[in-house]
C-alpha cells in the first residue's frame, strides 16, 4: 500500500501512462519508446528499492511517507483515475482504426509477406510470384483480386516490389485468405 500511496510512483505512473497512450494513437515510436523505457525503470527501480526496504527493515508495512488516511484514499483514486482514463484512451485507439495501433493491428490479422524465390519475372513469370506465396500460405484454385496488381522490377528481371489484395472461396462460398500481400 504505501508504494501506491508514495508521489514519486504516482507522478511516474501517470507519465508512463501517457506516453503509452501516445505510442497507441500516434506511434512515434522513436520518441516515446525511449520515455517508456525511462519510466518503466523508474517504476522497477522504485519498486525494487521499496521491497529492499521492507526486508531489510523486516516490517510487513513499511513506514509510510505520509500517514495521513485522506492521502492513501487521494492516491488510491489518482492510480485508480489513470488508469482507467488512458485505458480507456488506448482502447479507443485499439479499436474502428481510431489510432496507430488499430492500424497495427489490422496489419498484424491482415497483411503476409513472402520471401520470393522465384524472384526474376522475365524467367518465372507472374506463376512463380504464386508458387512461392502458396508454399507459406495455402492458396485455393481460383483466386480474386480486390486491389490494383502493383509489381516492380529491375532491368534484369529482379522483382523489387509487389503489392496487392487477394482472397478466394471456401466451401461455402464465403472468402478465404483475405489477405494483403507484399514482398519482403
Amino acid at each position: 500500500m504505501s508504494l501506491l500511496t508514495n508521489p514519486l510512483f504516482i507522478i511516474v505512473y501517470w507519465i508512463f501512462c501517457y506516453e503509452l497512450a501516445l505510442l497507441c494513437m500516434y506511434g512515434r515510436i522513436n520518441h516515446t519508446v525511449s520515455i517508456l523505457f525511462v519510466t518503466t525503470l523508474v517504476l522497477i527501480s522504485i519498486i525494487t528499492f521499496t521491497i529492499m526496504k521492507m526486508v531489510k527493515d523486516n516490517e510487513l508495512e513499511p513506514k509510510r511517507l505520509f500517514n495521513m488516511k485522506a492521502w492513501k484514499y487521494v492516491s488510491i483514486v489518482m492510480i485508480m483515475s489513470i488508469t482507467i482514463f488512458y485505458g480507456v484512451k488506448m482502447y479507443k485507439s485499439a479499436t474502428n482504426f481510431g489510432g496507430e495501433l488499430a492500424w497495427f493491428i489490422d496489419r498484424l490479422k491482415n497483411e503476409a509477406s513472402v520471401e520470393f524465390e522465384h524472384n526474376n519475372i522475365y524467367m518465372d513469370g507472374v506463376e512463380g510470384i504464386f508458387t512461392d506465396i502458396n508454399k507459406e500460405y495455402a492458396l485455393p484454385k481460383k483466386l480474386y483480386m480486390e486491389s490494383d496488381f502493383h509489381l516492380e522490377f529491375n532491368q534484369d528481371g529482379t522483382i523489387t516490389s509487389f503489392d496487392t489484395f487477394v482472397y478466394g472461396k471456401n466451401a461455402d462460398g464465403g472468402r478465404k485468405l483475405p489477405n494483403h500481400l507484399r514482398s519482403k
